[in-house]
């Protein structure tokens, strides 16, 4: 967690407002599209927040992140990045317990903290919850599992970037993102899975994936949707 602001209260306001320019325009992410979950925007998705972003990474955030353990700032890629949304009063409030696909996962609160109640990220390893002011950070491997506490009272608002390195080539953990993208999907709603995009690419990436490493249940989790379906 850190000690200061990674990012500004305008730097703050300039991605919040992105996000809901964007959402109003043009809707959100679907990746989770029900009550329980978050609603969220790609940066990339958003010139301005992406523009805002850039110049953020390469000032403050990647160094302050590479500092942390032990990577030098110009191995660190962002994969993907986020504005996140928890919402009390729409039911999309929480995130439930999972790893990400990342060699390093960066939050930063983009909220005040008294515009909501509740809020967080809970590691399982600990029983900690961590939650940081506005501009805060607090960066976490992706494979510690963990969950977004649901908040019960207002909206929070968070900048989650996945970051990668070239140095930390993480070959399981790609082959099984791979595997999972190309592979079926659990029907949460009831009933059939939604069809694989390319069902032999999913297994065969899945099957290295575990072979690479034997104790992630993500990968034998995703592989036994493949042969069910």
């Amino acid at each position: 967690k850190s000690s200061g602001q990674l990012l500004s209260d305008s730097e703050c306001d300039g991605l919040v407002d992105a996000m809901d320019a964007h959402s109003a325009s043009r809707g959100w992410d679907q990746r989770y599209p029900l009550a329980g979950y978050t609603r969220e925007v790609k940066v990339s998705d958003m010139p301005d927040a992406l523009a805002l972003l850039n110049a953020s990474l390469e000032s403050k955030l990647l160094p302050a992140a590479a500092a942390s353990f032990g990577l030098e700032p110009s191995s660190l890629r962002v994969n993907e990045a986020l504005v996140v949304k928890y919402d009390a009063v729409s039911g999309h409030n929480a995130l439930p317990v999972h790893c990400d696909f990342s060699l390093l996962t960066l939050n930063v609160a983009l909220s005040p903290r008294d515009d909501y109640e509740g809020g967080g990220t809970w590691f399982e390893h600990s029983g900690e919850v961590l939650l940081c002011g506005r501009g805060e950070g607090l960066l976490h491997p992706g494979g510690l599992t963990h969950c977004g506490v649901p908040v019960t009272r207002g909206t929070r608002h968070v900048l989650v970037l996945f970051l990668l390195s070239t140095t930390e080539p993480q070959l399981g953990g790609r082959l099984q993102a791979i595997g999972a993208a190309a592979g079926t999907k659990p029907q949460f709603a009831g009933g059939t899975p939604r069809p694989p995009a390319d069902l032999a690419l999913s297994c065969a990436a899945l099957e290295r994936a575990v072979a690479t490493n034997p104790c992630d249940a993500e990968s034998w989790s995703q592989l036994g949707h493949n042969r069910v379906h």
